[in-house]
């Protein structure tokens, strides 16, 4: 016969510890809490394999919420393998419990049920996330059971993210008693490949420690008639069923482990293709400013490839600052408007003109250099918007722009172009960046 007392942590750190200082500080990755953790755990793994067991008993333990803490121990259920009623009663735990906890109260507790029905199968497992705050010494309460009663049960642990110290003493308390301890420290409370995996040597010993114990117990009965201090033998129906239970543990634990040993090599490989991706570009980055170094020395130029947004934007801003004052003093104030006054407008030019009744006569362009070139460009927006207001596009080109700034007026570009002052050609090679027009200011207009 087989008896299983499950004791389960309900102490506040189990929740989300609302209104105190430690709110939220023991969530799991995906905000959830440890609570949903152990309810997942025994509704999907360690529930569903017991359904051998003589009797079950599920009691849960906090520390009273008080100053004293108080150990709290209640019984949420007690009977044969009902799987929906175990379920059910598991769901109905809170998800934010408070209090300490009190481990030591819980497994004296469960030692003082399992000492009336020896010569049984017996065993406990605990869940919980941390180590005794209720002021007792569950080592020195396990070795007062052993010798004193002569109760012998393995008690297997499932930690919840705990700690060092808290890992420790558990293992020290599942070493004493020959059971077996899982620390799970998964990213979200579903992350049942993980749990599962985890999970598979500490399920896989409690099947086969009561397949031992039902043994041994059928060996030690005779074909002698029935004594009632004899142990009741489990028929070989059950130990079948525990061992056909062993046997789906394992391959439950194989596919859980393959999809995990998946999951682990996808993000490897997606790594490693983030990683070469960063080196090709910094591959690329180094070939092209070889490149340019040697355009440089060559005597090519490379200005729409090496000047930085940065240092463009200072000479958008040099420029279409000296261009506002000189069109202001030229127009008047109140005939101009700088469309990027407050910061670049995305629009395809750089002032307005407007006559004495407020119409729009011209569309003004602005093009800085920071010394003397004669070359200038157009993005491709740029280029279409110039072609259809073509009539009045005016363009200033700004030499000089870090140090005395001197303006030429373009009065009309298509006009110029089509008059030859202003061609579409280099004077000397360059390298440019896609989308580009460039135009060459060949005499002063």
């Amino acid at each position: 016969m087989t008896y299983i007392e499950i004791l389960i942590d309900t102490s506040g750190s189990m929740g989300a510890m609302k209104g105190t200082e430690s709110e939220n500080q023991f969530l799991l990755p995906d905000g959830k809490t440890r609570m949903s953790l152990i309810k997942n755990t025994l509704r999907e793994q360690l529930l569903p394999t017991l359904d051998y067991a003589t009797k079950i008993t599920i009691r849960t333990f906090k520390g009273a919420n008080t100053q004293e803490q108080l150990p709290i121990v209640e019984k949420i259920y007690e009977g044969g393998y009902d799987l929906n009623l175990m379920m059910n009663k598991v769901g109905e735990l809170p998800d934010d419990p408070l209090g300490g906890t009190p481990i030591t109260a819980a497994i004296t507790e469960a030692v003082n049920s399992l000492q009336s029905i020896p010569n049984s199968d017996r065993k406990i497992i605990l869940l919980t996330d941390g180590e005794e705050t209720g002021g007792g010494n569950y080592k020195d309460t396990i070795d007062k059971a052993f010798s004193t009663h002569g109760i012998f049960c393995k008690i297997f642990i499932v930690g919840i993210c705990q700690g060092k110290e808290a890992e420790e003493k558990a293992t020290y308390l599942s070493n004493k008693t020959k059971g077996v301890y899982q620390n799970l420290i998964p990213k979200s409370a579903n992350d049942t490949n993980y749990i599962s995996v985890k999970l598979a040597p500490l399920k896989k010993a409690i099947l086969q420690d009561s397949l031992k114990n039902m043994k041994a117990a059928t060996v030690a009965v005779t074909p002698q008639p029935v004594v009632t201090s004899q142990p009741k033998v489990e028929s070989p129906k059950v130990i079948q069923t525990i061992k056909e239970k062993i046997e789906t543990v394992k391959q439950e634990s194989k596919q859980a482990k393959s999809v995990v040993q998946f999951e682990e090599l996808e993000l490897r490989i997606k790594e490693q293709i983030a990683n070469g991706q960063t080196l090709l570009s910094e591959l690329s980055a180094l070939k092209e400013l070889l490149r340019l170094n040697l355009l440089h020395e060559s005597g090519i130029d490379a200005t729409t490839l090496t000047i930085d947004s940065e240092y463009s934007e200072n000479i958008r801003h040099k420029s279409e600052t000296f261009l506002y004052t000189h069109l202001c003093q030229f127009h008047g104030t109140s005939k101009v408007k700088w469309m990027n006054q407050n910061g670049e407008s995305g629009k395809p030019h750089d002032f307005e003109l407007f006559d004495d009744v407020g119409k729009t006569v011209q569309l003004v362009e602005c093009k800085g250099t920071p010394k003397d070139k004669h070359t200038f460009y157009l993005t491709s927006n740029e280029w279409q918007y110039f072609l259809t207001n073509k009539e009045h596009y005016q363009l200033y080109r700004v030499f000089n722009v870090d140090g005395q700034p001197t303006p030429v007026c373009i009065e009309n570009l298509f006009a110029s172009i089509i008059g030859g002052q202003v061609v579409p050609y280099l004077l000397k090679p360059e390298i440019l960046k896609e989308g580009r027009v460039f135009l060459t200011l060949i005499t002063s207009t």
